[in-house]
């Protein structure tokens, strides 16, 4: 038990305590700074209206600008990125023609692991092409033309390789 003489004399007179009334007054003033008076309150309706115009004034003639500007600054496209693209297709397209004739004759599997292996190579070089700043990007496209040239020589070789040998062999019967 606690012996302290404070808390035994609160104990012993608790009675005393809970009886024990504050003055009206007293209590009225606790209750007003408690809870102050419920009054009707208005909400507030921009008082400042002429910020909210001005702000939106703003934000349309930054919008407007934007608008405006923005189509005069657009990246204009690599000159050599084009002249690339516009070389791949022509030799893209002359590889499928080459390669559908040697198909046609049967003969694509003797030059498949090393169209296969030029194909890979292409490819490298045009991840390279993604990471090569542009004014280095010339080297790169240069090598990219000169595998598809080689890839279509390739194929134009063996091709004429075997319609020599199909007309050699044609004459001879």
């Amino acid at each position: 038990m606690n012996t302290d003489p404070l808390s035994r004399f609160v104990r012993e007179n608790r009675e005393d305590f809970d009886s024990a009334q504050p003055p009206a007054h007293i209590w009225e003033a606790i209750q007003t700074r408690v809870q102050p008076e419920l009054r009707e309150r208005r909400i507030p309706v921009l008082r400042h209206w002429h910020y909210a115009v001005a702000a939106s004034v703003l934000i349309l003639i930054g919008a407007g600008l934007g608008w405006w500007v923005a189509p005069k600054f657009k990246p204009q496209p690599d000159p050599a990125m084009s002249e690339f693209l516009e070389a791949e297709r022509f030799y893209q397209q002359r590889i499928a023609q080459t390669v559908h004739q040697l198909e046609s004759h049967g003969a694509l599997s003797v030059v498949e692991p090393d169209i296969a292996e030029i194909a890979r190579s292409i490819e490298e070089l045009k991840t390279e092409l993604e990471d090569v700043p542009p004014p280095f990007r010339q080297e790169v496209i240069r090598s990219l033309i000169k595998n598809y040239q080689v890839k279509l020589e390739l194929l134009d070789h063996v091709l004429h390789q075997i319609e020599t040998t199909k007309s050699k062999h044609h004459d001879q019967i």
